[in-house]
């Protein structure tokens, strides 16, 4: 392809890019997405230009994923215009899924390890589950993979703008984006970020029917 397409190969292993989703919310439920990808649709990125990605840390490697890789590669000149050099994932999440990495968002999880109720007790539910794997990830692969996961949390609820007390739902699923993307940075396997992803959507999911009387 023609916009520098890189293999799922390389962007598994290259730990510091960010993958951003260009498609649309609904698409992710039908075909799944790549575990520790952040969702920035390409409306979003056309409407907002650069800006568009200023959730994104200022420098970082950016790689955009579609379900076949032609959107994103259709997509990466105009971000050239806003300064970024932008790959696309060549084959998308389907040359992703196909190449045997996991994938977001296909099937239920078999059971949840929490239970919450509310929008508002999820928070909770999201920092027990980051903080937990943040420790576990550093006991396997040592001090120094550990920074401090309370703190990053924190971060990103800042950096995003969502408030801890009183979040919103959508609010919520950029922030598990967010915290999935982390995890992937700090070397948490693939499968385990993969697992945890899809129990903390299924929980947003059930609040979200529970909201709507569902």
């Amino acid at each position: 392809m023609e916009c520098g397409a890189i293999e799922p190969r390389v962007a598994a292993e290259r730990r510091e890019i960010y993958l951003v989703d260009v498609r649309e919310a609904d698409e992710r439920t039908t075909i799944g997405y790549v575990p520790g990808s952040i969702l920035i649709p390409e409306a979003t990125i056309l409407r907002g230009g650069g800006a568009a990605l200023g959730q994104i840390p200022r420098g970082a490697h950016i790689v955009l994923i579609c379900q076949s890789g032609r959107r994103s590669c259709d997509l990466a000149p105009t971000l050239v215009r806003y300064g970024y050099q932008v790959p696309s994932l060549q084959g998308g999440v389907l040359g992703w899924g196909e190449a045997g990495y996991p994938v977001c968002g296909l099937a239920l999880p078999p059971e949840l390890p929490f239970t919450v109720a509310t929008v508002d007790e999820f928070p909770l539910a999201l920092r027990s589950c980051f903080v937990a794997e943040s420790i576990e990830n550093a006991l396997n692969h040592g001090a120094d993979a550990l920074s401090n996961p309370v703190d990053t949390l924190e971060q990103v609820y800042a950096r995003l703008g969502v408030s801890w007390d009183h979040p919103t739902v959508p609010q919520l699923y950029r922030v598990l984006d967010h915290l999935a993307a982390i995890a992937r940075q700090q070397g948490h396997p693939l499968d385990r970020i993969a697992a945890n992803v899809d129990w903390m959507a299924e929980l947003l999911h059930r609040i979200e029917r529970t909201s709507l009387g569902t």
